[in-house]
């Protein structure tokens, strides 16, 4: 019983998880890795990027989309005469595409890149209260 509520609750969190971030959706594959938090003034979004160059870099919001693309350029190097017991450095190209939910400041979205993260702060929009609207009866 324990474990059907254990699985209950795993299932249940997990549900609630998957349509909280179903506004977080993203395309392609998980490169790079990303962490995404929410604090209650915005989110931030943290991309690991080792070598990566800030200039190989492409981050911008398309139809409320951000999108995180580049470069992993290692360096190239003439291995005619090289004989490589292991190679794993490679270039490679990303993109990582996140649907950005409707509180989102777009407009004021802000990047930081430091010793291989980026780190993107959304700001949410300031909620709006519910408009009163008064109704007279014209007799």
């Amino acid at each position: 019983m324990a474990n059907d509520v254990q699985k209950y609750n795993e299932t249940g969190f997990e549900r609630m998880l998957d349509s909280f971030f179903d506004g977080w959706t993203f395309k392609g594959g998980k490169i790079p890795p990303v962490d995404i938090e929410e604090t209650n003034n915005e989110y931030v979004i943290k991309a690991s990027l080792p070598g990566v160059d800030e200039k190989e870099l492409d981050v911008h919001v398309d139809d409320h989309v951000l999108h995180i693309a580049g470069k992993n350029s290692s360096k190239s190097e003439d291995t005619t005469e090289r004989h490589y017991i292991l190679k794993e450095r490679y270039s490679s190209t990303f993109d990582r595409a996140f649907t950005l939910p409707e509180e989102a400041d777009e407009e004021n979205i802000s990047a930081a890149f430091e010793k291989g993260v980026l780190t993107l702060t959304v700001p949410k929009k300031a909620k709006q209260e519910a408009k009163k609207i008064s109704v007279t009866i014209n007799r």
